[in-house]
């Protein structure tokens, strides 16, 4: 009983964490635009996005991976502390080589002063990173420190954003905010992870051991991040500031809405581990097929009612100065109907299945896609050859993504989830244009779409399946 009732918990509270992930920065977001405007807001994204490669380079895949092995070994501590160890020592090196590679760049570069200063303090990040333990939390499932950890201290970010940063001139001190909060997150989960592991340098690495899987692990990850991340890279090099901050709204609240879509199916990813290193089938095909069934219910509805209030949504988060973010969130939107899929399928079947080199090929085609296909639409279309470009890459890796791991995909009754969801997203479209013929001023008119879309919805898709209805019901209790 203690057992379900802590996958339970564990999946409620990840519901409340990527929710307050997504919560925090929407309420900050309005209020950011039109303060640092289009010309300030693209500059510190371009700034992050940049910093973030070093970041990428600096984990090496030791997250992913760290998570994966130490979890193996966590109710033996001796041996659980020798392998954190030797990763982390390896974690160490790859940042000290990836700040070695920063400053090059810039030596090669020669950005303005106000770019060498956003990108010094945003490269704290890389530190931040090799020091934090969230990993050690979650290999000892303590999701519950780490949810209040995030709302206490997003909540913080919020308030000295808020009282700190009130012209376009403040950007810096933005950055600074953000900084400071990821090294209070980084100080308050290695305080905490102590309790579990005392992680520390060694001399006895076992490089040959862990450098292969890392590598593999790492490339898969770079070549996701490169999906993701290319984007604003190339629309700033390509085109100018205005266009990455009118493209990084877009994205923002596509990238938002994916990580509550994912929620609920990856927080059983832990399990499925667990079935498949114990030999269980049947709870490992129980769990892909309902986790399956929940993208379903969840992506389709999501991806109509953005599609279908993409314009308050952008008027809302970021002012008529970004009312321009509206298409590209459109054709975002019918992304969210791949990127769910994609995202589950390489990092809760293949990963779990150590398909590594799978992955591998899935995301590297994507990235190469990706790539390719930029740099024909962004000169000719900006940011919207660029929205345009992740719903094709998004669609490509989950079409290959359900061909490599078909031998470990299964869904039990497809159509339980997909009929209803079609017809619920139809509704959803439906009441949307009705309301839009009413009349009502944007805000009112919004929050009666969302009710009646709810509402709505959820009486076709639950109601109208009652053995589905149990499915949901019964995944809280596995």
């Amino acid at each position: 009983m203690s057992e379900k009732k802590s996958i339970k918990l564990n999946i409620v509270l990840n519901i409340i964490r990527q929710g307050s992930m997504v919560l925090f920065p929407l309420i900050l977001l309005p209020y950011l635009t039109r303060v640092l405007q289009t010309d300030c807001y693209g500059r510190y994204n371009r700034c992050l996005n940049l910093v973030n490669y070093f970041s990428l380079l600096g984990a090496n895949g030791i997250i992913t991976y760290s998570v994966r092995e130490v979890s193996k070994l966590r109710e033996h501590l001796k041996s659980a502390e020798e392998t954190a160890n030797q990763i982390y020592t390896i974690n160490v090196i790859t940042t000290v080589l990836a700040y070695l590679l920063l400053g090059i760049l810039l030596l090669i570069w020669h950005p303005s002063r106000d770019y060498v200063v956003l990108l010094g303090i945003a490269s704290i990040l890389v530190l931040c990173q090799t020091l934090e333990r969230e990993w050690v939390l979650n290999v000892y499932e303590d999701y519950s420190f780490i949810t209040i950890r995030t709302l206490v201290l997003q909540s913080l970010r919020v308030i000295l954003a808020f009282t700190l940063v009130k012209t376009k001139d403040d950007v810096v001190i933005y950055a600074t905010i953000n900084t400071v909060v990821a090294a209070l997150i980084t100080i308050a989960d290695r305080i905490r992870g102590r309790k579990y592991l005392k992680v520390r340098l060694t001399k006895d690495l076992e490089i040959k051991k862990h450098l292969k899987p890392m590598l593999i692990i790492f490339l898969s990850t770079l070549v996701i991040f490169i999906c993701q991340e290319s984007n604003i890279t190339m629309l700033g090099f390509m085109k100018d500031e205005d266009t990455v901050g009118i493209y990084s709204i877009a994205a923002q609240i596509f990238t938002f809405t994916k990580m509550i879509i994912t929620a609920v199916a990856i927080v059983m990813v832990p399990r499925m581990t667990l079935y498949i290193n114990n030999g269980n089938q049947d709870g490992y095909k129980e769990l892909v097929s309902k986790a399956m069934k929940f993208l379903i219910i969840f992506s389709v509805p999501t991806a109509c009612g953005i599609f279908m209030v993409s314009k308050e949504a952008v008027l809302l988060v970021a002012g008529s100065g970004f009312s321009d973010a509206q298409i590209p969130l459109q054709i975002l939107s019918a992304a969210l109907l791949f990127a769910a899929f994609g995202h589950f399928l390489i990092n809760g079947i293949l990963l779990v299945t150590h398909n590594e080199k799978k992955a591998f090929l899935i995301t590297a085609i994507g990235a190469i896609s990706n790539i390719a296909l930029n740099a024909v639409l962004i000169p000719q279309l900006g940011y919207i050859g660029t929205a345009a470009t992740t719903l094709f890459v998004e669609g490509l890796i989950a079409v290959l993504g359900i061909s490599l791991a078909k031998r470990n995909l299964y869904v039990e009754n497809m159509k339980e989830a997909l009929i209803p969801a079609l017809i619920g997203g139809a509704y959803i479209v439906g009441i949307c244009i009705l309301m839009d013929k009413t009349g009502m001023t944007m805000v009112p008119c919004l929050i009666v779409k969302i009710a009646l879309s709810m509402l709505g919805y959820g009486c076709v898709v639950l109601l109208g399946n009652k053995k589905l209805l149990r499915e949901i019901r019964s995944s809280l209790h596995l």
